[in-house]
């Protein structure tokens, strides 16, 4: 039960990123300061937490490399967006900012595809379908279009968290599931040494 603890911990800890992030890149939208900024760095960084809490407590070889994916696209994400707190660093931010979106959209899709349970696929597919429309606001605002850009990196932020909060509650209903279970589970193997 200890790696579930990991996965529900983590799962929790990335929701708590992706929604700073996400309330950080919707401010933007208006203005961008450094404030706002910063809020989404932090976003990004509580997810590298929270991604790595999960691949740790991963026991599917494929999950654990899709939240080890995710993990390092919300790094390179905070970095790229740290770096846009400088004019000089602007443009290489918002690249590297863009190639963290496209690696969290690869985690996320591998995380969906090694799951059996329909539902947590689905969480799974909105974060990266989030991520993913993170990525095109992101080369829309490389290619002139601000606040059209922002506005689209915004909506996908607010996805990628919705998928993230679907995603907690999943793991931690499992993990209440697993909780109840493993009394009555622990009476049967008892009640079976008996008769042997």
């Amino acid at each position: 039960m200890g790696h579930q603890f990991f996965t529900v911990a983590g799962s929790w800890i990335d929701v708590i990123g992706l929604i700073a992030a996400a309330i950080g890149s919707t401010l933007l939208i208006e203005e961008e300061t450094e404030s706002t900024l910063r809020l989404v760095t932090i976003g990004e960084g509580v997810q590298v937490v929270g991604d790595a809490l999960q691949a740790i407590g991963s026991t599917d070889p494929l999950q654990e490399t899709g939240d080890w994916i995710e993990a390092g696209g919300a790094g390179t994400s905070s970095f790229g967006v740290a770096l846009q707190m400088e004019e000089e660093s602007k443009l290489e931010g918002m690249r590297l900012e863009t190639i963290g979106d496209v690696l969290q959209a690869l985690g996320a899709a591998l995380n969906a595809s090694a799951q059996e349970d329909e539902r947590i696929a689905t969480a799974n597919k909105l974060e990266s379908s989030g991520a993913t429309l993170e990525a095109v606001g992101v080369i829309m605002r490389i290619h002139g279009s601000e606040t059209n850009g922002q506005t689209v990196n915004a909506f996908g932020a607010w996805v990628q968290a919705a998928g993230g909060v679907l995603l907690a509650l999943l793991e931690t209903q499992e993990l209440k599931k697993i909780k109840k279970a493993s009394p009555a589970a622990r009476r049967r193997t008892a009640d079976n040494r008996k008769k042997t």
